[in-house]
């Protein structure tokens, strides 16, 4: 008996499966390697936006990163230059408060484009986020056609 049923499996290796299908599992298997593929299409493009929106994060990371380290170094070179401006006038009052002001608007300025550059990213990881979640769904969605198709077969 057990040397009947591998002899008649070892017959069955070079056939076909969907011979054995009725006409609508023959569709229905159509149907879900069309799915498939359609699939992982999709995986296909939303890992290229993935990635595509992961080089964009780091680029406008490393823009701010850039940036900020430019506008420090201009506020320390500003801030001791108005210091020596400060020792060399003797206590001109108006002189300082106007340095003061500059510095203070300067400070201001920087604070709107970090506030701005932090959006920009936090914009950025959203979308990645989101192509993620999408990622996940096709690929279980991808899953569970491999799975049909496996019963159907």
């Amino acid at each position: 008996s057990l040397l009947s049923q591998v002899q008649t499996l070892q017959d069955e290796i070079g056939t076909e499966l969907s011979e054995t299908l009725t006409e609508d599992e023959k569709q229905l298997l159509q149907q879900l390697k069309s799915v498939q593929v359609e699939l992982e299409t999709e995986i296909e493009s939303q890992t290229q936006a993935l990635e595509e929106v992961s080089v964009q994060r780091q680029r406008l990371q490393s823009l701010l990163q850039d940036n900020l380290l430019k506008r420090k170094r201009e506020l320390e070179e500003e801030g001791a230059d108005s210091a020596d401006r400060r020792r060399s006038t003797d206590g001109e009052q108006p002189a300082s408060r106007l340095a003061q002001a500059q510095r203070k608007e300067n400070l201001e300025q920087l604070q709107r484009e970090l506030d701005e550059a932090i959006q920009n990213a936090e914009d950025v990881e959203d979308r990645l986020v989101e192509a993620k979640t999408t990622d996940e769904a096709l690929r279980a969605e991808l899953i569970e056609g491999k799975k049909r198709l496996d019963v159907v077969k």
